[in-house]
């Protein structure tokens, strides 16, 4: 399949609370459609891929992919001055995306340091055509930008072409993370899993491979803010892999103290 690129122009501030929305949807494992304007290009069809960029202010850079889930059509664009003005658009379905206000977008810098050299960055409309193996390499660098999902209901076939499906992580602070887990080790003395009941401790069951591992759980669930905001490193707890896994399972984000029963005899 193809792969076009699909401008956004940061300088339109009206745009970016939707766009800002949907990366809130990607980043909890969503999918939303939209229609996206394509200039004047007739060439894109259902199923192709789409690179989002964006424009206007620096950095510029990939946002973000999505396919088309619908061929080109036209709609009327023009204003008072031009009423039979019409441009080209599509439906398309974004399949990972950043907040660049939050998170690291792919630079044109990083890209042609990359070795990406056929792409015209600078077009003002979306819908051009970019070369395949140009694609090919923008999609292997933007992989470290989302979390890949391997899993094999996660691979989609369209004609025999396996598409990744990609979504988002909210950036984490490393610092806090460390400072969370420096606090646990001068308050317990070990690395152990806060749950009550649990204390679990990888050191202990691992050896050395487990020395300085654990997971680090926001008592305040990311995924519920709106807006970036700033996280203590009180609101952080040291726990192990599976009590991790209980407190998320289902999309929840479930209560520490009463994670664990308490047996009674």
């Amino acid at each position: 399949m193809p792969t076009y690129l699909m401008t956004w122009n940061s300088r339109d501030a009206s745009a970016w609370p939707q766009m800002s929305r949907d990366a809130e949807v990607v980043a909890s494992g969503g999918k939303p459609q939209m229609l996206w304007r394509c200039g004047h290009s007739k060439t894109i069809h259902k199923g192709d891929s789409l690179l989002l960029f964006r424009q206007g202010t620096d950095p510029k850079g990939v946002i973000g992919t999505a396919v088309a889930i619908s061929d080109w059509e036209a709609y009327e664009s023009g204003g008072p001055k031009q009423p039979s003005r019409t441009k080209n658009r599509v439906h398309i379905q974004i399949e990972s995306l950043v907040n660049p206000d939050i998170d690291d977008l792919l630079t044109v810098s990083q890209m042609t340091a990359g070795g990406v050299a056929g792409v015209k960055w600078n077009v003002q409309e979306s819908g051009t055509r970019i070369p395949d193996d140009d694609a090919k390499r923008i999609v292997e660098l933007w992989l470290p930008k989302s979390t890949v999902i391997l899993d094999s209901a996660d691979l989609a076939g369209i004609e025999g072409e396996l598409r990744l499906h990609l979504v988002r992580h909210r950036k984490r602070e490393r610092r806090l993370r460390d400072a969370a887990i420096a606090a646990a080790l001068k308050k317990y003395g070990a690395l152990v899993c806060e749950v009550p009941r649990c204390n679990f401790d990888f050191l202990v069951r691992y050896g050395e491979l487990g020395r300085a591992f654990a997971h680090v759980h926001h008592i305040a669930k990311l995924a519920d803010r709106t807006h970036p905001t700033e996280t203590r490193v009180s609101e952080l707890k040291v726990v192990c892999a599976n009590c991790h896994a209980m407190i998320h399972r289902g999309n929840e984000n479930r209560d520490m103290d009463t994670l664990i029963p308490i047996l009674r005899r």
